[in-house]
């Protein structure tokens, strides 16, 4: 186990690999968004929210690529909540069925539902790049963190999304972490895998995984923190199961 900005003095590929198509200027942007400034919104209520989505649909061009009509009426526009319904998939997930029966324009609804904290599923603002847009009260303020199941290999569309939603006058909260190099990785032998009962039996918390490089590092390998491994069978694995 070590930190990312231990790996990446030697693998510097790996940094690049995540970063190096950044748009310079969104780049700029991002670093100098000082993140004390953010100004929480008092009030928010499920309107709010879907009108935040629709914004987002409209930052990744889903309507153009992915057209809704009505078969009814054609012509009819939807409505933010009927975009959310169709672009997060939210009529799949049982949890999301309380957001969308909230009243629409009730700030106290809004923050008693989120104040009740994380839901599976309730917050996958979008289905095609499985996006979280997650509301977070934070001194009687309301913030929205941004996550994607897929942001460690696309981080310039997080920033991207980061940016434009801000620009737009929401609430976002800077996600730095990721840039800083500060989270913790597990380490593995290329070609290997790391010894997972081990880190759950000791409760080891990393975020993410990388191999050794091809070519031997002795440096690196004295500065990660290496743990025992133990021997494995499928028939271990099945006496926890039962």
């Amino acid at each position: 186990m070590t930190t990312l900005s231990a790996y990446w003095k030697y693998v510097p590929e790996d940094k690049e690999r995540l970063f190096g198509s950044i748009d310079t200027d969104e780049l700029k942007q991002f670093r100098e968004w000082d993140d004390l400034e953010d100004v929480g919104w008092e009030k928010m209520t499920a309107n709010d929210y879907f009108r935040m989505c629709e914004s987002l649909y409209d930052i990744l061009g889903l309507k153009e690529k992915y057209p809704l009509k009505k078969k009814d009426n054609p012509n009819e526009p939807f409505t933010p909540k009927e975009y959310f319904m169709a672009y997060s998939a939210a009529i799949h997930y049982g949890p999301t069925s309380e957001l969308l029966e909230l009243e629409g324009d009730s700030p106290d609804a809004f923050r008693d539902f989120a104040a009740e904290g994380f839901r599976d599923h309730t917050w996958d603002a979008c289905e095609m790049n499985r996006i979280r847009l997650t509301p977070i009260l934070f001194l009687d303020k309301i913030y929205i963190q941004t996550h994607f199941d897929y942001e460690e290999g696309d981080y310039p569309l997080l920033i991207h999304l980061q940016l434009e939603l801000r620009k737009k006058g929401y609430p976002i909260l800077k996600r730095t972490g990721y840039m800083s190099g500060k989270k913790k990785i597990s380490i593995t032998p290329y070609g290997d895998d790391f010894d997972w009962r081990y880190v759950f039996d000791n409760n080891i918390k990393t975020e993410g995984s990388r191999s050794l490089p091809r070519k031997r590092c002795k440096t690196l390998i004295k500065r990660v923190k290496w743990f025992p491994t133990g021997e494995w069978t499928m028939a271990d694995d099945c006496k926890t199961t039962k």
